[in-house]
């Protein structure tokens, strides 16, 4: 990587590697010594104009309110450049799925709103007559329904 900044040292970041327009891996970072990185698992290389990215590391924040999870220390970091970090609203979602139903056939869930699922707003599992109608799901880490 010719273009890495040695400025920066990534080891025990991650880095996220695009093969191709529908392939990327992951690949947890070993070493970095100038321009080179090591990787604790199978080496993958970015292809030209495919590029990667750096994550899961506090070196990666650049932007007020970006934050970033040390599972090692297992405490939470946000990026706050001059300004007050009080003068900010913070939500932290603490629950990966708000509404789940397990076994309940023919069910409505009407007129809710859900806000920040960790995953999940609304899961069920695979039951029939489950109806959802006038709800508002809103920042779901991965799915809204």
């Amino acid at each position: 990587m010719p273009t890495l900044p040695i400025n920066i040292n990534w080891t025990d970041a991650e880095v996220a590697i695009r093969h191709n327009r529908w392939d990327i891996t992951k690949q947890k970072i070993k070493r970095h010594s100038g321009h080179v990185l090591t990787f604790t698992t199978e080496q993958e290389v970015p292809r030209v104009n495919y590029g990667c990215f750096f994550q899961r590391d506090s070196k990666t924040l650049d932007k007020d309110g970006e934050w970033w999870y040390n599972e090692k220390d297992d405490k939470l970091r946000m990026y706050f450049t001059s300004n007050n970090p009080t003068s900010f609203y913070i939500q932290i979602a603490t629950i990966d799925t708000l509404f789940k139903n397990r076994h309940f056939n023919n069910l409505t869930i009407y007129d809710l709103a859900f806000n920040g699922a960790g995953k999940r707003g609304i899961w069920t599992n695979g039951d029939t007559g489950i109806t959802i109608k006038n709800c508002d799901v809103t920042n779901s880490g991965a799915e809204a329904i």
